[in-house]
């Protein structure tokens, strides 16, 4: 995984291709019975995700799903342990949302780009040489507070089971002094506040309260 560093090694570094003998590491990939909660399970990375499967899915609260990631996570470790593999050493933690903007709600065009993200907008004006764009795709990174990691957020334009979407991504990726699992908890509490607060910030507050029903 892509992990952030602070200094000298912030430059992205440049993409390496190699080859190997060994194959890669299996995947394992653990789906509740009505299929919206999935726990991936890699050399590197444990994963516990949340999926919308129809449109009456019931979208889940912040707590209930660390407290799930967060159950699943001990009784994996236990596991570890007891058949006496190393256990879970935490190197870097990552919380993502993913927010589908359907055409219809709050934009109809490209050039409404801007309602929906007042700091992205398309100026359009009958006199350019360029007319609306025909596929978008924004991003910007943002560090937060002691070096505890960054937050990325992208928009760009998409076919979502072939209707036109915005789709708005929050990636919060880091671990700063939060390197136990006693702790981690922690982490996550600040970079879910920090993707709640820059939905508010990277959104029109206007459409956040008339359209998506926003309160405060």
């Amino acid at each position: 995984p892509r992990i952030e560093t602070f200094g000298e090694q912030d430059i992205e570094p440049e993409p390496m291709v190699e080859l190997s003998d060994i194959p890669p590491l299996p995947r394992v990939l653990l789906i509740n019975n009505d299929g919206t909660r999935i726990i991936q399970i890699q050399g590197d990375r444990f994963v516990h995700n949340w999926r919308k499967i129809s449109p009456e899915s019931e979208y889940p609260r912040y707590e209930s799903l660390i407290k799930g990631f967060q159950e699943h996570l001990s009784k994996f470790d236990t596991f570890l342990a007891e058949a006496d593999l190393r256990q879970v050493q935490p190197l870097q933690y990552e919380l993502t949302y993913v927010n589908q903007i359907p055409q219809g709600d709050a934009w109809s065009t490209l050039e409404d780009i801007g309602k929906v993200f007042p700091d992205f907008a398309w100026k359009a004006n009958p006199q350019r040489f360029l007319s609306h764009p025909q596929s978008i795709s924004w991003a910007s990174v943002f560090e937060l507070p002691d070096r505890l990691g960054r937050l990325h957020a992208s928009v760009k334009y998409e076919l979502v089971n072939n209707h036109p979407t915005l789709l708005f991504v929050l990636t919060v990726r880091g671990i700063g002094s939060y390197t136990s699992l006693e702790a981690l908890q922690n982490w996550f509490d600040i970079g879910h506040e920090w993707i709640v607060c820059a939905f508010a910030d990277l959104t029109d507050e206007e459409i956040q309260t008339k359209i998506w029903k926003r309160r405060g």
